[in-house]
């Protein structure tokens, strides 16, 4: 089995924009976990949340992410901010590749959560009413996901730099 490199961090930490550098640097094939959701779906991850709920999504989520690490070509994949922590997900994919935390520090995250656009489509950054949480609920959600994230291969804070982008390639060849 090749090896596999995940990036997961909660909302906003840049798993996106990570997974998207690696594939400009070095040509691999990577694919962002909620996209793929969206996809196979054919609905918005926000609709999932509001019309089965939160348990029905991490089924989801779960039985997507095994369905991407068959897709032989499939290199990179961008997790969603709350898959690691699923019970057994986490061990799961690091008995399958590498496990990066990108981890900057949270007023970072909270500033790039704030547009209107990134609230309409996290649905954990909205109450079950659709109104947005304060932040200090979301502050609240964050550390309650850290120690999900503390147990990743890695841990990388702020914006990955270019020896990052490189040990990441030498892990998947």
């Amino acid at each position: 089995m090749r090896p596999v490199l995940f990036f997961i961090g909660y909302m906003g930490a840049g798993k996106s924009y990570a997974a998207r550098e690696m594939a400009s640097r070095g040509g691999w094939k990577i694919r962002d976990l909620d996209e793929a959701i969206e996809h196979s779906t054919g609905r918005t991850i926000d609709a999932i949340f509001r019309e089965d709920g939160e348990a029905t999504f991490r089924k989801m989520e779960m039985e997507v992410l095994n369905w991407l690490i068959t897709d032989t070509e499939v290199q990179i994949i961008a997790c969603g901010g709350g898959t690691p922590c699923i019970p057994g997900a986490l061990d799961w994919m690091k008995s399958r590749g590498h496990v990066v935390h990108l981890n900057p520090p949270f007023d970072v995250i909270e500033s790039r959560l704030k547009s209107a656009t990134e609230k309409s489509r996290r649905p954990m950054l909205n109450d079950v009413h659709g109104k947005s949480k304060s932040d200090a609920n979301v502050m609240a959600h964050w550390e309650l996901r850290k120690s999900c994230y503390a147990r990743a291969d890695e841990q990388i804070s702020g914006v990955p730099d270019a020896s990052d982008f490189l040990r990441w390639e030498r892990a998947l060849l």
